[in-house]
């Protein structure tokens, strides 16, 4: 794999502001594998992206990192739509989980982006025909999608991911790519209120499964190439 060169700019270029909560969608493990049961039925396999989004501190990789509820660790990302593109939905995902929010509370903390600095709304068309403006877009820029990193692939109904489709499997339940997002040299992000987001050093996920998990153990190995 012949990667990008992709610019890492220091935390401390970036501001956080709180947004509103943004709890799990199953209150269960059983209850999420009941839905992608139900998802599979009805549209084929899950197609899931996240992001790897780089920092630097003291001069050395970290890596942007969700803590949901003080709980577990998950990247940034999300589900996509069936005829959703794999950069669009993830840039989608990305701004409706970190995003600054087109109206926000007035509990927010005051160094969010100043509404007059936006240079770009957008918008969410419902099912009812009416248009949501979102999140906003700051000047000098926003993410980029960048190198395709890992897949992951979830053969069965249970929470086991590989990297790889095993031999008798013919139809995976699920497939979850993994990509490089490049981040401007400033940022606001806007973090759920259930949540924290945590810039945890690359050498910190190197073969701690057990902590993290084996997809996050991954990121060193597929960081290097």
């Amino acid at each position: 794999m012949s990667l990008q060169l992709v610019n890492i700019h220091p935390l401390a270029g970036y501001s956080f502001i709180e947004r509103e909560s943004q709890p799990e969608e199953d209150n269960s493990v059983t209850a999420r594998l009941q839905r992608l049961e139900v998802q599979n039925d009805e549209s084929g396999p899950r197609r899931s992206v996240e992001a790897i989004m780089l920092v630097k501190v003291h001069n050395f990789p970290h890596v942007l990192v969700l803590q949901v509820a003080n709980a577990f660790y998950k990247l940034p990302g999300g589900y996509l739509d069936p005829l959703e593109t794999d950069s669009a939905g993830l840039l989608t995902g990305l701004n409706e989980q970190l995003g600054v929010p087109f109206n926000p509370p007035a509990t927010m903390k005051a160094h969010a982006i100043p509404i007059e600095g936006v240079v770009d709304v957008h918008i969410r068309e419902e099912s009812n025909g009416q248009s949501i403006p979102t999140w906003v877009s700051p000047p000098g820029g926003d993410w980029k999608v960048r190198d395709l990193l890992a897949c992951w692939w979830r053969p069965n109904y249970d929470t086991f991911f590989y990297p790889h489709i095993p031999a008798h499997i013919s139809r995976p339940k699920e497939c979850k790519k993994i990509y490089l997002v490049e981040l401007p040299i400033n940022k606001t992000f806007a973090v759920p209120v259930n949540m924290k987001l945590h810039a945890i050093p690359i050498q910190e996920f190197y073969d701690n499964a057990a902590r993290y998990g084996p997809q996050f153990a991954g990121i060193p190995h597929i960081l290097s190439k």
